[in-house]
C-alpha cells in the first residue's frame, strides 16, 4: 500500500490552506478564496528570504513571535516543497516557542500542522481540543483524527466544515479522502473531481488547482482507470512542472500502460530533487520488471535516505517495502507495531498483518488484516494481503478469491505484487 492517504492529508492542511483553510498569498492574492493557492514562480524564493531573516532574528534572540513567525514560513515552504525537513524544522522551532506560549492558538495550531506532517496525530490532536472554534484548527483536527484512524470524529469535523464552507475545494477534497479511506471509491472520485472543479471556478491557478487535479488522478490510478487517469495527471503536470507529486502519479500510470521507460524516466527525473519515499521504490520496482537488479538496489537505497531524515514519518513505508520484498522480516514488525502505537486506522492494521506474514505468524496475521478489511479500504494491497495470508492457512478458495478482488480493484496495484498475483491465478 502506498502513502497515500497521509500524503493527502498534509496536503489538505499546506498546500490547501495555510494551517487549514485560509488562502497561502504572496502579497496580491490575499483576498483569494478560502482553500486556493495561486503560486507564482518566485514565491519558494520569498519565502526562502524571508527564512534567512528570521532564522538570523532567531540565533539572536528567544523572542517567541520570531520563533512563531520562523515556523509559520517553514510550513510555507513545506507547502511548496513538501519537504519533511521543513515540517521538522517547524516542529522545532514551534515547540520552543510553545515551551512560553502554550495555549496561544497563534503556536498551538501551526505548530499541530507540523506534527501532522510528521504524522504525530495524536500530538496534532491535543494541541487543537481548545481551539475548535477556529475553522483552521478544525481543519487539522479532522485530517488528525482521520490519519489516527477515528473515523467517526473525522466524518463529523467535516461535516462541521462543510456547514462553514461548503463550496470550498480544500472542504471538498476532505470529504473525498474520507470516503476513500472507508472504501468509498467510486463516491471519493466524485467528490476529487467536484473539487477540483470548484477550484478551477474560482480561479484556482497553478499549483493551487494542480493539486487537487493530481489528487484526482492519483485515485483513478487507484482504482485501475489507467486511461482517465492519463490526461487528469497530465494536465496536472503542466499546470505546474515543478510540482513533483503529479509526476510520480503519472510515472505508476504510465507504467501501468506497459511504458516502463517512461515511468522509469519520469520517477529519474523526481529523484533528482531528492529522496522520496514512493518515487524510490517504485522506481526500483520497475528496475526489477525491466530485468536491471543493480539499477533496482540503488533506487531502494534512496528509501533508506529518505527514511533517516525522518524516522518516525516513515515507519509504514519502510515495513511495507520489507514485507513485500522479503527483507528483514524482524525490522518490518518491529515497525509495523510502532506504527499502530501512533495510529489505528486499516492501514496500519494491514502493515501489521503484511509483516506478520513475513514472519510466519499467519493467525496473527488473520486477525490483523480481517480488522483492516472490516474497517473498510480502498487499497487493493489489503486485499492481496489477505489472500496470501488465507492461502498460507490453507483458505484455498478464500484466498484466490481475496487476490483476484485486488486485481480487479487495480491491475497494477504494485508493480512486483501484481505480476505475483496474477501468477498465482494463473496457476491456480
Amino acid at each position: 500500500m502506498r502513502k497515500i492517504l497521509a500524503a493527502v492529508s498534509v496536503g489538505l492542511v499546506l498546500v490547501a490552506g495555510s494551517y487549514g483553510l485560509a488562502a497561502i498569498g504572496d502579497g496580491d492574492d490575499q483576498n483569494a478564496p478560502a482553500g486556493l493557492v495561486n503560486l507564482s514562480p518566485g514565491r519558494l524564493a520569498v519565502v526562502d528570504r524571508l527564512i534567512g531573516v528570521f532564522e538570523q532574528r532567531v540565533a539572536t534572540t528567544e523572542d517567541a513571535l520570531n520563533q512563531w513567525t520562523l515556523g509559520a514560513h517553514y510550513l510555507d515552504r513545506a507547502s511548496i516543497t513538501g519537504a519533511v525537513t521543513d515540517y521538522q524544522a517547524a516542529r522545532e522551532v514551534l515547540e520552543q516557542a510553545y515551551q512560553t506560549n502554550a495555549g496561544n492558538p497563534s503556536v498551538d495550531i501551526p505548530l499541530a500542522a507540523a506534527r501532522l506532517g510528521l504524522h504525530n496525530f495524536s500530538g496534532a490532536i491535543d494541541l487543537l481540543q481548545p481551539h475548535l472554534l477556529d475553522p483552521s484548527a478544525l481543519a487539522i483536527y479532522g485530517d488528525a483524527t482521520l490519519g489516527f484512524g477515528d473515523v467517526d470524529a473525522a466524518r463529523t469535523t467535516y461535516q462541521r466544515l462543510s456547514r462553514i464552507a461548503g463550496d470550498d475545494p480544500a472542504v471538498t477534497v476532505r470529504l473525498a479522502s474520507l470516503e476513500w479511506q472507508t472504501g468509498g471509491r467510486d463516491t471519493a472520485i466524485e467528490l476529487a473531481a467536484e473539487a477540483t472543479e470548484k477550484a478551477r471556478n474560482l480561479g484556482a491557478m497553478g499549483r493551487g488547482l494542480a493539486f487537487y487535479q493530481a489528487y484526482h488522478g492519483m485515485l483513478l490510478y487507484e482504482t485501475g482507470r489507467f486511461e482517465e487517469a492519463l490526461p487528469v495527471l497530465q494536465g496536472a503536470v503542466d499546470l505546474d512542472p515543478a510540482y513533483l507529486p503529479p509526476k510520480i502519479e503519472l510515472a505508476h500510470v504510465l507504467a501501468a500502460r506497459g511504458d516502463l521507460d517512461g515511468g522509469i524516466e519520469l520517477l529519474e527525473e523526481v529523484l533528482s530533487h531528492g529522496p522520496d519515499a514512493d518515487a524510490a521504490v517504485v522506481l526500483g520496482d520497475l528496475y526489477s520488471l525491466s530485468g536491471d537488479s543493480e539499477a533496482a538496489e540503488r533506487s531502494y537505497r534512496l528509501l533508506d535516505v529518505a527514511a533517516a531524515v525522518a524516522p518516525e514519518a516513515y515507519r509504514r513505508d519502510v515495513s511495507q517495502f520489507l514485507s513485500d520484498h522479503g527483507r528483514s522480516p524482524g525490522l518490518a514488525l518491529t515497525l509495523a507495531e510502532a506504527d499502530l502505537l501512533t495510529r489505528q486506522d486499516s492501514g496500519a492494521y494491514d502493515t501489521l498483518a503484511w509483516a506478520l506474514f513475513s514472519n510466519g505468524r499467519h493467525l496473527e496475521a488473520r486477525r490483523a488484516s480481517d480488522i483492516a478489511l472490516e474497517m473498510g479500504t480502498s487499497d487493493a494491497g489489503a486485499f492481496f494481503h489477505a489472500g496470501m495470508i488465507s492461502l498460507a492457512l490453507g483458505e484455498r478458495e478464500r484466498g484466490l478469491s481475496e487476490i483476484e478482488k485486488a486485481l480487479e480493484m487495480n491491475p497494477f496495484f504494485n508493480p512486483l505484487l501484481a505480476v505475483e498475483a496474477r501468477d498465482l491465478l494463473d496457476g491456480a
